[in-house]
């Protein structure tokens, strides 16, 4: 459930408030690769629902490499992005701030060119019982200079997971799964921050830094044929990047309907 182990953080992925964007993909394949290169449209606002569809400023680039090594069921997918868009600065915003003896805020620097650039590792590896025993691993990293346009204000990801099958005791059809994740901060959106800058989401006043770490288990249990229910925990230290914060621990439940 925690978006550390749904996508890459630190990808700033072209997108509305709701998740989708417009746009072309045109993709290379081969048996063992696959490259697609992709050009989508942002939001003329930070998380907004609104897209330019005249403006060629506002577009969203990806560049992805798919490599299946072997016939383990190995995968290994290497993302660049670069996002061009009304952006703002964070260091734009913390000199105005300073200049006018205020709270810097982002919105009052926001212009046509700002920029975002990143790159992203993550790798899938099966390790038993058809694949439903494996393991998972992601790297983000974006240069943090201009605001967080439409996901979540990461500059920096790294997480590793694991699921295991319950066939090692008797429950095959039953599911386990951990994962750990953890997220920073660029220099220039950590000190945006700790001088009261509000951004996309993050922003209370002040920041005592700390990285954020998540730690997310789930259970899986079939009840019967057409229905899944699955107790999922979380405990997260340093919410928001905050040392006085947290930690949160966060009990929930996921129900699955099929037919």
């Amino acid at each position: 459930m925690n978006y550390d182990f749904l996508f890459n953080t630190a990808w700033d992925y072209a997108a509305d408030t709701r998740g989708y964007s417009v746009g072309v993909v045109t993709s290379l394949f081969e048996p063992r690769w696959k490259l697609a290169f992709g050009v989508f449209m942002l939001p003329n606002t930070q998380n907004g629902a609104q897209f330019d569809y005249w403006d060629t400023q506002e577009f969203g680039y990806n560049l992805e490499l798919t490599v299946k090594p072997n016939d383990t069921g190995t995968v290994v997918r290497v993302l660049t992005y670069f996002n061009e868009g009304r952006m703002g600065d964070y260091d734009q915003a913390l000199a105005l701030g300073q200049a006018t003896h205020t709270v810097p805020d982002i919105l009052l620097v926001e212009e046509t060119g700002g920029r975002k650039y990143g790159c992203g590792l993550n790798f899938e590896q099966p390790l038993a019982d058809d694949g439903e025993t494996g393991i998972f691993g992601r790297f983000g990293w974006n240069d943090g200079n201009h605001e967080s346009w439409e996901y979540v204000e990461s500059d920096r990801h790294a997480s590793l997971g694991a699921q295991i099958s319950g066939i090692h005791w008797n429950r095959p059809d039953d599911r386990v799964g951990v994962a750990y994740g953890v997220n920073g901060l660029s220099e220039p959106h950590r000190e945006y921050l700790e001088a009261g800058g509000i951004g996309m989401l993050l922003g209370d006043g002040k920041l005592n830094y700390g990285l954020e770490q998540a730690l997310e288990v789930y259970y899986r249990i079939p009840v019967g044929r057409y229905v899944q229910i699955s107790p999922d925990f979380q405990f997260i230290q340093n919410p928001g990047y905050n040392k006085d914060r947290g930690p949160v621990e966060v009990y929930g439940m996921r129900l699955h309907l099929s037919y």
